[in-house]
């Protein structure tokens, strides 16, 4: 049995192919991971430019026909396809409120999204708009991210969600203001 032992621990057949059993599997998954990262990496940029894509146009005035709007934002996107985004565009308004300054849904337009209601308060007045009777628009975008390899766990549900806060460039002029009506909406109320 010694004789045996010894000889077991003396014999490098096979040793390479056990090195490799024990290294193959963080190999393929640093492959896969420099295949996957990216992917991920280039489609959370694009989603960040197709957002901000379409919070320009409707801040020139440009939605009028969203759908043009949202082939500007897949266009600007691609290669990746956004054909499944959620977005919802909200035209919000800054009122006094007391001391404070907060923000309120003005119109809203949602494709694959749920617009908020008109009157729909939503919050502090961001800093860049802190100014009574400012208008600015948000762009809410969530992009679903098309795993190629599902072998981690945690990949296999990432939502790319951007949240763009955008001034109002041009748009109609309501009680002197230049402002954005989202289709199906109204202009902001005066108080």
């Amino acid at each position: 049995m010694n004789a045996l032992l010894r000889r077991f621990r003396r014999d490098s057949n096979g040793i390479a192919a056990t090195e490799f059993a024990l290294i193959a599997p963080i190999l393929i998954l640093l492959l896969m991971a420099s295949v996957e990262f990216p992917r991920a990496l280039g489609m959370s940029q694009n989603v960040t430019r197709a957002a901000r894509t379409v919070a320009d146009l409707v801040a020139r005035g440009g939605g009028a026909d969203m759908d043009d709007v949202y082939a500007a934002a897949a266009a600007v996107a691609a290669p990746y396809d956004i054909s499944g985004a959620d977005l919802v565009i909200i035209a919000a308004g800054v009122y006094k409120n007391g001391t404070a300054l907060s923000a309120k849904v003005c119109s809203a337009y949602a494709r694959k999204g749920t617009a908020k209601k008109a009157g729909v308060a939503l919050g502090e007045a961001p800093p860049a708009f802190a100014k009574d009777k400012a208008r600015y628009l948000v762009v809410e975008m969530s992009v679903r991210y098309p795993v190629i390899f599902s072998a981690f766990p945690y990949s296999r549900d990432i939502t790319f969600e951007r949240s763009i806060r955008w001034p109002v460039r041009q748009g109609d002029s309501v009680n002197g203001d230049a402002e954005i009506v989202l289709p199906g909406g109204n202009a902001c109320p005066k108080a």
